[in-house]
């Protein structure tokens, strides 16, 4: 029996295949507008504050961005005092 007749005669091989495509491209949309990708792209400048003033970031040193909790990681730390521009 080969792969495709065995997914045309089982149920569960859709149920599945179809769930793994679902995820796939909710992943996808929930990653379309991140913050973090527009600082990546350029599309917009990140600045943060390091002690006294606003330093823009360098976008190679971003890291990552948490939602939940607002704290930007970079290479060599984090911050969560943070402004994005899209002026560009």
């Amino acid at each position: 029996m080969t792969i495709k007749e065995r997914i045309l005669t089982k149920p569960g091989y859709k149920i599945i295949a179809g769930i793994i495509v679902i995820v796939s491209i909710l992943n996808l949309l929930s990653n379309i507008d991140s913050p973090y990708k527009d600082v990546k792209t350029g599309k917009a400048t990140l600045s943060c504050q390091i002690g006294d003033d606003y330093k823009i970031i360098d976008p190679k040193k971003v890291t990552g961005f948490d939602d939940e909790t607002g704290y930007w990681t970079f290479t060599n730390g984090y911050a969560k005092n943070c402004d994005l521009d899209y002026s560009k």
